[in-house]
């Protein structure tokens, strides 16, 4: 659920947040 709900909140910032996505979901 939290991934899902930063996926959005990355989107919705901008390209430059899907690159903390990736060593997130990583993380997770």
């Amino acid at each position: 659920m939290a991934l899902s709900v930063f996926d959005l909140f990355s989107v919705g910032i901008g390209p430059s947040s899907s690159h903390t996505v990736g060593p997130m979901r990583a993380a997770a």
